[in-house]
């Protein structure tokens, strides 16, 4: 298979991806059980507010950051992992919810 061909398959397997994520986030929010329990118990326990300055280190794919701007928080995401950004990104535009998300490393943060 040429490198050209692999790259197209690539992109078309992060792109039919990246939809699936989103209808996971519309139908069940997470398909882990117990992360859903465990973030439902974070957010009961954070109580964020409309308005509050949220930072999630290490926010993979973005699931709980969204929940937290979903209540009108201002929420920027952290994370190693460049396909974890790409599709909290893509969750963020398609669910028309205003969080920042970015590729890096928490130790490098400047505080």
């Amino acid at each position: 298979m040429e490198k050209n061909q692999r790259e197209r398959l690539r992109k078309l397997y992060r792109s039919m991806n990246t939809h699936v994520y989103y209808l996971i986030y519309k139908i069940m929010w997470t398909p882990s059980f117990i992360s859903r329990i465990e973030w439902r118990t974070m957010l009961e326990w954070l109580d964020p507010k409309e308005g509050e300055r949220i930072l999630d280190v290490a926010c993979g794919p973005g699931q709980l950051s969204l929940k937290i701007a979903e209540r009108g928080c201002e929420v920027c995401g952290i994370d190693r992992g460049e396909y974890g950004i790409h599709i909290a990104r893509y969750l963020a535009k398609r669910l028309k919810v205003a969080a920042e998300f970015e590729v890096g490393n928490a130790e490098d943060l400047p505080y």
